[in-house]
């Protein structure tokens, strides 16, 4: 079962792994995904679920008239890139750094607050 996911690891990290899954799912017809998330030990209901949402998500964008670009796979470096970015922006709220001490305590990046 390793063996079988090595192929999908990415070096940029868990998301972009992730993404190689899924797009490994996605380049095969419907007819054979089943079989092959059986040969790479992945759990089809899972990817089929994570496909929905993908397609909910794309009607959402084009109802409300933003364009869908599908990603360029062959420029990984830049795709990496725009990936992490979007993470980034997505969570930026949640980012908070350790500030040292007696007691180890995290404050938020954006406005200094404790975190619990």
């Amino acid at each position: 079962a390793d063996r079988a996911r090595r192929k999908f690891i990415h070096r940029d990290g868990d998301h972009m792994t992730l993404l190689n899954v899924f797009h490994g799912f996605k380049q095969n017809e419907r007819k054979n995904q089943k079989d092959w998330c059986w040969e790479n030990f992945l759990n089809y209901r899972v990817l089929s679920q994570a496909e929905s949402v993908r397609s909910q998500l794309s009607k959402l964008v084009k109802k409300i008239g933003l364009s869908l670009e599908s990603p360029d796979f062959s420029r990984t470096d830049q795709f990496s890139i725009s990936i992490r970015k979007c993470l980034v922006e997505g969570y930026f709220m949640q980012v908070a750094f350790k500030q040292g001490g007696k007691e180890t305590k995290y404050l938020t990046l954006k406005d200094n607050q404790l975190v619990a």
